[in-house]
């Protein structure tokens, strides 16, 4: 038998492959130690670096090239580790933003009962504001109108919708402090 039939053999040898991964189970740890963030992290993506060596299929050909492909194994699955990870996080994020549209994600759950509280203060007040300042009001805010608009809307000038705008956000500010010194006491 010749020595290129040899080495072929050995490397369709399992056992040859479980000794190198194994001689060389320290350095590969530390190429992924390098890329990646905690010890968690290196023993998945090792454990999948294993699994890619178990397929004989991708294996090299050549027993002077067993290190440089085990090297490429370790990198490719650091990269399809991290996009994972990154995919996780983005459903995550997008989980969070459905259930929580218009706040944002990530915030502390004292600054989440604080806008609701908030809300509930500006709603209350808005309906002890009188029809008309509470419709511009929406309109401006909440629908994001232009002046333009609101005045064509209530067929009056931009200087008439700019003064009541004025007044009725004066009339909130008032009725939100008024409901604060009550909620103090």
């Amino acid at each position: 038998m010749t020595s290129t039939s040899k080495n072929q053999l050995e490397l369709t040898d399992d056992s040859f492959w479980v000794r190198t991964l194994s001689e060389n189970e320290s350095w590969l740890r530390k190429i992924l130690r390098n890329r990646l963030e905690n010890a968690d992290e290196v023993d998945d993506v090792f454990q999948e670096v294993s699994l890619a060596v178990a397929k004989a299929d991708l294996r090299p050909t050549d027993p002077a090239k067993a290190e440089a492909w085990l090297y490429q194994v370790a990198i490719r699955q650091v990269l399809q580790f991290r996009r994972k990870a990154g995919r996780y996080r983005k459903l995550i994020r997008g989980q969070q933003e459905r259930v929580l549209p218009n706040e944002q994600s990530g915030t502390d759950p004292m600054a989440l009962i604080l806008r609701t509280e908030r809300r509930e203060s500006i709603r209350k007040v808005m309906d002890q504001l009188s029809e008309s300042d509470r419709e511009i009001l929406i309109l401006k805010h909440a629908e994001k109108w232009t002046y333009k608009q609101l005045a064509d809307r209530l067929g009056v000038s931009t200087n008439a919708i700019e003064h009541r705008l004025l007044k009725a956000k004066r009339q909130l500010q008032r009725l939100l402090k008024q409901l604060d010194s009550e909620d103090e006491r």
